[in-house]
């Protein structure tokens, strides 16, 4: 993930860190017995009160098919921020790593769309042609 060896405490936790977009992540940690799972979430720097009349659709329309096509709800943190959070759970660390990278790129496209870029159709099929996590037990690509 690029983060110095001293700042990976802050993975531990449900505490936000910066992630590899310029965006800040977080790790939900589940824990049962001796396994362990994360839920990457990321979240975009805006707040879902930003939004009102037609944006509101916008963001209905993005929200159906970020869930619908990559897996990711975008709903609310705790923090008030409106957030991207991978449906599942992952228990391999390379998984998650990709993971948080994919979230990255699907929150920045998320943002785009949400700010009304221009050539919205166009973007929004860029987003939904994201690749998934590609990662076997002896490789990260």
């Amino acid at each position: 993930m690029g983060l110095p060896v001293e700042s990976c405490e802050v993975l531990k936790g449900p505490a936000p860190f910066w992630g590899p977009g310029g965006l800040m992540c977080r790790l939900q940690v589940f824990s049962e017995c001796d396994a362990t799972a994360v839920q990457p979430q990321v979240m975009l720097p805006m707040s879902a009160d930003d939004l009102r009349g037609h944006e509101v659709d916008r963001l209905l329309a993005i929200q159906a098919a970020v869930l619908s096509e990559t897996g990711w709800c975008l709903g609310v943190s705790r923090e008030g921020l409106m957030q991207l959070s991978l449906m599942s759970w992952i228990d391999v660390p390379c998984e998650a790593v990709e993971a948080l990278d994919l979230g990255n790129a699907v929150a920045l496209q998320t943002l785009h769309l949400l700010m009304g870029g221009e050539d919205d159709e166009e973007d929004a099929d860029d987003l939904l042609s994201l690749p998934g996590p590609r990662c076997n037990n002896d490789t990260c690509h």
